[in-house]
């Protein structure tokens, strides 16, 4: 509320002392948005035609970028969301699901479905699977299983032209983006596809 300008603070000796501003303030406070507004629409022009100058990025140049922690992993979820197909996913899930919010992950889900993207889900035997599986028409997805006895802690998902590589490492969770239509059609259309005929259906 301070920092809106709805509030002021005052001090007396060591005592701190917070107070309302008066009712018109909302009025100055509108003001200062319209302001903002005008200047804004004052140099659109200007931004567009800077941002036109900008060379695009060669698309046969690997762009790369790498996301940190739990938050990280939640920003690449969030790009999959503009799957324009599937969304591929072969990954640990146990850690994967584990280390993110299961509100969270419902959401992204029923988020995904949404928009209408279908998703192929290659999983080590786990409840997660089982529970995912269960829903399996309301998420769109189709979801196999790798053998009991391989592990790993990786994972990656493919969507667009970008690939996500993740790292369970304890202790140090990553998140890299390889963003590359040569490479991703690579994994989309060998790797995954031949992992993915040798999962089986979850019975």
């Amino acid at each position: 509320m301070l920092k809106k300008g709805l509030l002021y603070e005052t001090r007396k000796e060591k005592k701190r002392y917070i107070g309302a501003e008066k009712p018109n303030v909302f009025y100055s406070l509108l003001q200062q948005r319209e302001n903002e507004l005008s200047i804004i629409k004052n140099n659109i022009n200007y931004a567009v035609e800077l941002l036109e100058t900008v060379k695009p990025v060669d698309g046969r140049i690997p762009v790369t970028k790498m996301y940190e922690g739990v938050d990280g992993f939640k920003k690449m979820l969030e790009e999959t969301l503009s799957a324009k197909g599937e969304v591929l996913v072969f990954t640990y899930v146990k850690l994967f699901s584990e280390l993110l919010d299961p509100v969270y992950l419902e959401k992204y889900f029923q988020r995904r479905s949404a928009k209408g993207i279908r998703t192929r889900l290659i999983f080590p035997p786990c409840d997660f699977a089982n529970k995912v599986n269960a829903k399996s028409s309301e998420y769109k997805i189709n979801v196999r299983l790798v053998p009991l006895d391989t592990e790993w802690k990786a994972g990656i998902f493919c969507w667009n032209d970008s690939i996500a590589i993740q790292s369970f490492t304890e202790g140090k969770f990553t998140c890299t983006i390889i963003e590359n239509k040569d490479i991703a059609h690579f994994y989309r259309t060998v790797i995954f596809e031949l992992i993915w005929k040798q999962s089986k259906n979850i019975e």
